[in-house]
C-alpha cells in the first residue's frame, strides 16, 4: 500500500452525545476523514448464529412457495449448517459506522488519495443523484484501504452480527417479524405477497433501482441504532469465511479464520432471495470481486484513547 494511504485522522464526541455509564466512552462519535457517524456497541455477551428452532421457522417460511407451485431451493437442516451451532459469544467494545460508506465519502477518499474510482463512476467521478448511496462495485482490498485511510477497519464478522440483532438473537434488526417497510428489497418475502396488490406495485417500483440512499429505512435500525444492516447491498467484512468455523471459533472475540479463499459479506443486497434476508445469515465472496451489490462499513475498536 503507497504511503498515500497512510493517515490516522481525528475521532471525536458527536455533539450531545450520551455516555455509557459503564465505560465512560461517548455513545455517538464522529470520524473527521470522511464524516461518518459510529456508534458504539457496548461490551457483552450477545447469541451469534441459528438455533434448531429457528431453522424450523425459516423452513416454514419458505413452505408456501413450494405449496403454490413456486420453483424454489429446497431448506434443510443442511443449508443452515454454515450458521450453526448457536452459541452466546463475548465481544470488547466496539464502534461501527451508523450507515454504510457512500458514493459521496468513497469520492472523498479518492481525491485525498488519486485511488482509482469505482468502475461505474462515468468519467470517474459520481453519477448524479446517487452521492448518497452505498459505494459498490469495489473488492475487499479497496474497502480495507478506504478503513486504514480513515483510521478505521472493517467489522469482524461477530461484530457485524451483534451490531445487527443485538444481545437477544433476533431474525431481524427490528424484531423477530419481518416488516416491509423496514427493509429495502424487492424479492416478495412469501408467495401470499404476490397476492398483495400495493405491495407488488412498491417491489416493482423498486426494481428500477436497485438500491438507495443510505438511512433511508430508520425504522428498520438496528438495537444500537446502527441503519441498513439488512438489505441495500451486501457489506464486505475483516473475516476469511469457513462454513464450519462456528463449531470450533473462539466464545471471545472470535478472529478470523487464518486463511481461506473467500472473505465474509453480510446482509442481504435488495434483489436476494428472502430466506438470506436474517442478521444471522452469512455468505462469501472473493475478496477480488466487484459488482453492484457489495459496498461495506468500517468499525473501530472502542478506547479511551481514542479521545486522549
Amino acid at each position: 500500500m503507497s504511503n498515500s494511504l497512510d493517515y490516522s485522522p481525528a475521532i471525536k464526541p458527536k455533539n450531545n452525545t450520551t455516555y455509557d455509564r459503564h465505560s465512560g466512552l461517548p455513545f455517538e462519535i464522529v470520524c473527521l476523514a470522511d464524516g461518518m457517524e459510529m456508534v458504539l456497541v457496548p461490551a457483552g455477551r450477545f447469541i451469534m448464529g441459528t438455533s434448531e428452532d429457528e431453522c424450523k421457522i425459516i423452513q416454514q417460511l419458505m413452505e408456501p412457495w413450494a405449496l403454490g407451485g413456486f420453483v424454489y431451493q429446497r431448506i434443510d437442516r443442511q443449508w443452515f449448517r454454515p450458521e450453526t451451532p448457536q452459541r452466546e459469544v463475548y465481544l470488547s467494545p466496539f464502534y461501527i459506522d451508523k450507515y454504510e460508506v457512500t458514493n459521496l465519502m468513497y469520492k472523498i477518499f479518492c481525491m485525498a488519495t488519486s485511488y482509482k474510482p469505482p468502475s461505474y463512476w462515468p468519467g470517474g467521478d459520481i453519477p448524479p443523484g446517487t452521492e448518497h448511496q452505498p459505494v459498490t462495485n469495489i473488492s475487499w482490498y479497496d474497502a480495507v484501504n478506504y478503513a486504514q485511510w480513515t483510521g478505521r477497519r472493517l467489522p469482524t464478522e461477530a461484530e457485524w452480527e451483534k451490531a445487527a440483532r443485538g444481545i437477544d438473537g433476533r431474525l431481524y434488526p427490528w424484531g423477530n417479524q419481518f416488516d416491509h417497510g423496514k427493509v429495502y428489497y424487492i424479492q416478495p418475502y412469501v408467495a401470499s405477497d404476490l397476492n398483495n396488490a400495493l405491495l407488488r406495485l412498491e417491489l416493482t417500483r423498486r426494481e428500477n433501482n436497485l438500491i438507495v440512499d443510505v438511512g433511508s429505512y430508520p425504522d428498520g435500525a438496528s438495537p444500537y441504532g446502527v441503519m441498513d444492516m439488512l438489505g441495500n447491498v451486501w457489506e464486505w467484512c475483516q473475516d476469511w469465511y469457513d462454513e464450519n468455523y462456528y463449531s470450533v471459533s473462539p466464545l471471545a472475540d472470535p478472529p478470523s479464520p487464518p486463511n481461506g479463499t473467500h472473505r465474509v459479506i453480510r446482509g442481504c443486497g435488495s434483489h436476494f432471495d428472502p430466506e438470506r434476508l436474517r442478521c444471522a445469515y452469512r455468505s462469501c465472496a472473493k475478496p477480488t470481486q466487484c459488482d453492484d451489490s457489495t459496498g461495506f462499513r468500517c468499525a473501530l475498536a472502542a478506547e479511551s484513547t481514542l479521545f486522549a
